[in-house]
């Protein structure tokens, strides 16, 4: 069920992103974010315009309780629609939140996996970033030379399919923004886990 809803969805935002409705985000995605339109329908970014709040039952995920004993809902905001897929399968669901205020900037769509998003796995050096959309610019400008890795958050982990594929690799190239967070992974969890490689 949650292929579906998400699949339907997804097709749904990706024709969002090429309406007029779309217009202004798909020029974000061109001048801030440096993506060609090749990239940009290759790698199926879409956006959606109207929230969603429904049962999570429709998107075949189990009842789940707020902490006050409300019904979890299954919530969509709008925004930018990140997909990460795999052959016909959608893994997850990232919602890049047109106006977040003091909220989190993005939201998992319910559901989705918490695994990496992998672009590439038989060159011989890995690239390790946090935000997709670094990964998709990465991939289009230099995919011929490196695997690129979008793990999500500097605190995100390798999943077992993402840490065979590192240690398999001669040279990671550590691209965990610069921030605190980022800093303290870059310099501790990394070279411990991997060597020198790093």
């Amino acid at each position: 069920i949650w292929q579906s809803k998400a699949k339907t969805f997804l097709d749904g935002a990706i024709n969002n992103l090429w309406s007029p409705a779309g217009a202004s985000m798909l020029d974000w995605l061109h001048t801030e974010k440096g993506l060609s339109d090749d990239t940009i329908k290759q790698t199926m970014l879409g956006y959606t315009i109207d929230v969603i709040c429904c049962p999570r039952a429709t998107w075949g995920l189990e009842t789940a309780l707020n902490d006050n004993g409300t019904e979890r809902r299954q919530w969509i905001p709008s925004g930018l629609v990140i997909p990460c897929i795999d052959g016909d399968m959608v893994h997850r669901l990232r919602i890049r939140r047109d106006n977040p205020g003091d909220d989190s900037r993005y939201i998992v769509v319910s559901g989705s996996s918490p695994s990496a998003m992998i672009i590439g796995k038989d060159k011989g050096a890995a690239v390790i970033v946090e935000s997709e959309l670094d990964a998709l610019l990465l991939s289009q400008e230099v995919g011929d030379l490196v695997n690129v890795i979008a793990l999500g958050s500097a605190q995100a982990k390798p999943d077992r399919e993402t840490d065979a594929l590192l240690k398999a690799m001669p040279i990671i190239l550590n691209c965990l923004d610069t921030d605190d967070a980022g800093a303290k992974a870059s310099w501790k969890f990394w070279p411990e886990t991997y060597g020198d490689k790093v």
